[in-house]
């Protein structure tokens, strides 16, 4: 999709547009996704989704009820690409927007879809108090996990996440 299009978030809410899917991960916006690609199909798809102007691609689960990729994904972003002398590639992505598959098909041998991206409602006065708590309550919970694993664990996390995320003090604008 266009950084064009990205930036204009009301009007690509209705706008439909085909992706390609790596299936794989579950994949968040704002949050990076590290991927070692080998397969020569998702190979074919990394290089060209780097020749694209938007250099992004969709990640969506495995659903094992319908066996096929999950309904809904997460629109990736292709910030680097490290081949490897075999072949394979390390690819540092980060996750943009979420969308939904409306339509599902194949393009020489990986998933493609067409996808509508998903708008996220604004949070109403009556549900920020309590967001707010479960916000507090679970980063806490998630600290506490996190302090008492094995300092290798902790470094790697950290570094998945390029960095201890805070706890958002949460707004009516969030």
């Amino acid at each position: 999709m266009p950084s064009a299009l990205m930036s204009n978030r009301d009007q690509t809410e209705s706008q439909i547009f085909e992706i390609p899917i790596f299936v794989c991960v579950l994949a968040f916006p704002n949050c990076v996704c590290p991927l070692h690609v080998f397969e020569p199909r998702y190979r074919l798809m990394m290089r060209r989704s780097i020749e694209t102007q938007s250099r992004t691609f969709g990640m969506c689960t495995y659903d094992e009820q319908t066996d096929n990729f999950a309904d809904y994904g997460t629109l990736l972003y292709i910030r680097g690409l490290v081949y490897t002398p075999d072949g394979r590639s390390i690819v540092d992505t980060i996750g943009q927007r979420r969308f939904r598959v409306i339509e599902r098909g194949m393009k020489d041998g990986y998933n493609v879809a067409r996808v509508q991206l998903v708008k996220d409602h604004p949070i109403e006065q009556h549900e920020f108090d309590d967001l707010f708590q479960l916000n507090r309550y679970t980063y806490n919970r998630v600290r506490t996990w996190f302090d008492r694993l094995d300092p290798r664990k902790q470094t790697q996390i950290v570094q998945q996440l390029e960095g201890y995320p805070i706890c958002d003090d949460l707004t009516l604008e969030s």
